[in-house]
C-alpha cells in the first residue's frame, strides 16, 4: 500500500466535516481523560502515606476494652473522657499508639459525622463522581511528601485511630493517608482562596499590668466559615506525652495539631491565617509546628526558635503568651521569611493581616489588608481594650470577643464579617497563663457559655464560675438569625441560577429577621436589576451602602450599580 504524503494528510483532516473533527476531538479527548485516569489509579497505591509499623504495640492498644462509668465517664486504659456543661473533653496519655486508639473508641460517631460533613461539602463542590474521583487520586500524589513533615508521634497516633475505625469512605483512598491530608485541610485549602473566602480570626494578649487580677490573659475567636461541624463536636483535650510538657489543646474529634492550646509551663499559642506572596510546595501543617512549640518549649524565646526554623507551605501567625513571663510576642511567618512583633508590658493584638516592618509591605498581605477585614476588626478591639485597660478579666475578654458592632461603634446587624464576632467561630477561648486554666465556648460560636477547664486538674469541676451564655442566644435574636442565614443562601443559589424573581422573594421574606445587615439589600439590588427595575434596585443598593457592606468588593459593586443605575434613573 503506497504511503500518504505529508500534504496528503493535511488535506485530508481540513475536508472534514466540522461533525467529523468534534467527533475525533472528543474522542482524542476521551482517550487523554482514560489515560489520565489509568494513571493516577495505578499510581494512587504507590504514593499512598505509609503508616509506623505498630506491631505488638498497637496490638496490645487496640486489646485494652473500654469501660463506661455510672457517670458517663468513659475509659480507655489510662485515658479518659467526659462531658462538662455540654463540651466534649478527654485525657490523652500512654504511647502515641495508645493515644490513638482511645480517640477512636472515644469518639466514633462524632469522627464519622465530621469526615461525613468534610466530604459532603467535598461532594457539593465537585458533583460528578468522576472528577471527585480523580481529584481524590491527584491530592494523594500531590502531597505524598506530607508524611515526611509529620513527627512520628503524630503518625503512630493517626495510625492508632485509623486501625481502631471503621472506613466508611474507602472510595477516597486508605483511612491512614485520608486523616494525614484532613490535619493540613486547612493549609491546603488557604494556599487558593481570596480575600473574603476564609478564616477571620481575631486575638489579643494582656500582659498583668492591664488586668484586674495581674494576671496574664490570651483571648482568641477561631473563626473559620466552614466550621460549623468543627463548632458543635469541639473537644477539649488534655495530652499528657511521655515526654516533654503536657498540654491542653481545643480542637475537634481526631485533630492532633494545635490551633489553640496551653502547657503546663503556662505557655499559650493561637493560630491566626495570614497572607503573603511567598509560596512552597512542601513543608509541615502549622498546626504540627504550634504543638511540637507546645510539647517541647518552656519559654517564649524556645518556642520563637523552634516556629523560625520550621518549614511550612502557607503563611501564618503564631501568637504566643508566657505566663511566667508576663509577655507575649506574635511570630509572623511565611514560607520563606520569619519576623517577630513584641509589645512588653501591654496588650498585643492581631488578626490577619501581618504587621512587621518586614511583612507588613509584601503586596498580597497589603492587598489582604485592604480588601478584607482584619484591619476593621482590629480598630474595633483596639477601642474595646482601651475602655477596659487595667480592668480586664474572663467576662471581659469573653464580652470583647462576643462584640458585633463596627470599628467605629457602628450597628452592623449579625453576620457581618467586620464585626469581631461575625458568628462563624468554631470555637473560642480566653487562657489564664497564671493559673493555667482556658475558659472553652459551649458554641454556637462564641455565644454559648464559656466553660474553665484546669490544665493542672482536669478532671475535677473547678471552683471558677462559668461565664454565662450571650443574651442574643438566650433571648431568641441567634435562632432568628439562622433562619436569616438559611433564606440569604438560598436566595444566592436561585441567584446563581437566575432565578430572579424567586431569590427576590426569599429576600424579603428574611430581611425583617436581620434588618440591619446589608446582605439582603445587596442581593435584592442584583436581582431587581436582573428583573430591570432600576428605582427599585437603586434603592436597595442605597441601603446596602448605609448599612457597610464588609468587603471592598461588595462596596465597589455597590458603587458602580448606584453610578449606572443613576443614569438610567428620572
Amino acid at each position: 500500500m503506497q504511503k500518504k504524503s505529508g500534504r496528503e494528510k493535511i488535506h485530508r483532516r481540513a475536508a472534514r466535516t466540522p461533525a467529523q473533527r468534534l467527533r475525533l476531538g472528543c474522542t482524542g479527548a476521551a482517550g487523554a481523560g482514560l489515560a489520565l485516569g489509568l494513571w493516577l489509579w495505578l499510581l494512587g497505591p504507590i504514593f499512598a502515606l505509609r503508616p509506623p509499623a505498630g506491631g505488638e504495640e498497637l496490638q496490645r492498644a487496640l486489646a485494652t476494652p473500654r469501660v463506661v462509668e455510672a457517670d458517663g465517664t468513659t475509659h480507655v486504659g489510662e485515658c479518659y473522657a467526659f462531658r462538662r456543661q455540654g463540651l466534649r473533653a478527654c485525657f490523652l496519655t500512654g504511647t502515641p499508639f495508645q493515644r490513638g486508639v482511645a480517640m477512636a473508641r472515644f469518639f466514633p460517631r462524632e469522627l464519622a459525622a465530621l469526615e461525613s460533613s468534610l466530604l459532603a461539602g467535598f461532594r457539593q463542590q465537585v458533583p460528578n463522581p468522576l472528577a471527585r474521583w480523580l481529584l481524590t487520586r491527584y491530592w494523594l500524589i500531590r502531597n505524598r511528601r506530607l508524611g515526611r513533615y509529620l513527627p512520628r508521634t503524630i503518625q503512630a497516633e493517626i495510625s492508632g485511630l485509623a486501625a481502631a475505625s471503621d472506613d466508611l469512605f474507602p472510595q477516597y483512598g486508605q483511612y491512614y493517608t485520608r486523616l494525614v491530608n484532613y490535619l493540613a485541610a486547612q493549609d491546603f485549602s488557604r494556599g487558593h482562596e481570596p480575600p473574603g473566602a476564609g478564616m477571620g480570626c481575631t486575638a489579643f494578649g494582656s500582659t498583668g499590668s492591664e488586668t484586674a487580677d495581674g494576671r496574664p490573659l490570651l483571648a482568641r475567636n477561631f473563626d473559620f466559615p466552614a466550621g460549623g461541624m468543627l463548632d458543635w463536636e469541639k473537644l477539649v483535650i488534655l495530652v499528657k506525652p511521655r515526654t516533654g510538657h503536657a498540654y491542653l489543646t481545643v480542637a475537634w474529634p481526631g485533630m492532633f495539631g494545635v490551633v489553640s492550646g496551653m502547657n503546663d509551663a503556662g505557655l499559650a499559642i493561637v493560630l491566626l491565617a495570614g497572607h503573603s506572596s511567598d509560596r512552597s510546595a512542601r513543608g509541615a501543617p502549622v498546626s504540627v509546628v504550634a504543638r511540637r512549640a507546645l510539647q517541647e518549649a518552656g519559654t517564649l524565646e524556645e518556642a520563637v526558635d523552634m516556629i523560625r526554623e520550621a518549614e511550612i507551605f502557607v503563611s501564618e501567625s503564631f501568637f504566643i503568651g508566657s505566663g511566667a513571663e508576663n509577655a507575649f510576642v506574635v511570630v509572623e511567618k511565611t514560607p520563606l521569611r520569619t519576623a517577630v512583633r513584641r509589645k512588653p508590658e501591654a496588650i498585643l493584638m492581631a488578626g490577619n493581616h501581618f504587621l512587621t516592618p518586614e511583612l507588613e509591605q509584601d503586596p498580597v498581605n497589603a492587598r489582604f489588608r485592604r480588601e478584607d477585614t482584619s484591619a476593621a476588626r482590629l480598630t474595633r478591639l483596639r477601642w474595646l481594650l482601651n475602655q477596659d485597660a487595667g480592668q480586664l478579666d474572663i467576662a471581659r475578654c469573653v464580652r470583647i470577643l462576643r462584640d458585633t458592632r463596627g470599628p467605629e461603634g457602628e450597628v452592623l446587624g449579625l453576620g457581618n464579617r467586620l464585626a469581631i464576632n461575625a458568628l462563624i467561630a468554631a470555637h473560642a477561648v480566653v487562657f489564664d497563663l497564671g493559673r493555667k486554666v482556658a475558659w472553652v465556648s459551649v458554641g454556637p460560636h462564641a455565644l454559648g457559655a464559656f466553660v474553665p477547664f484546669a490544665l493542672n486538674d482536669f478532671a475535677a469541676e473547678p471552683s471558677l464560675p462559668s461565664v454565662p451564655a450571650d443574651p442574643l442566644l438566650t433571648g431568641g435574636q441567634y435562632a432568628k438569625y439562622v433562619e436569616y442565614h438559611d433564606g440569604i443562601q438560598q436566595g444566592e443559589r436561585l441567584l446563581r441560577g437566575r432565578r430572579y424573581q424567586e431569590a427576590l422573594s426569599w429576600l424579603l421574606e428574611v430581611r425583617p429577621l436581620n434588618l440591619t445587615n446589608y446582605r439582603s439589600y445587596l442581593l435584592a439590588g442584583r436581582a431587581l436589576r436582573a428583573l430591570g427595575r432600576a428605582d427599585e434596585a437603586r434603592y436597595n443598593y442605597e441601603l446596602a451602602a448605609s448599612y457597610h457592606p464588609a468587603y471592598l468588593r461588595e462596596r465597589e459593586e455597590v458603587q458602580t450599580a448606584l453610578q449606572h443605575l443613576q443614569g438610567l434613573g428620572p
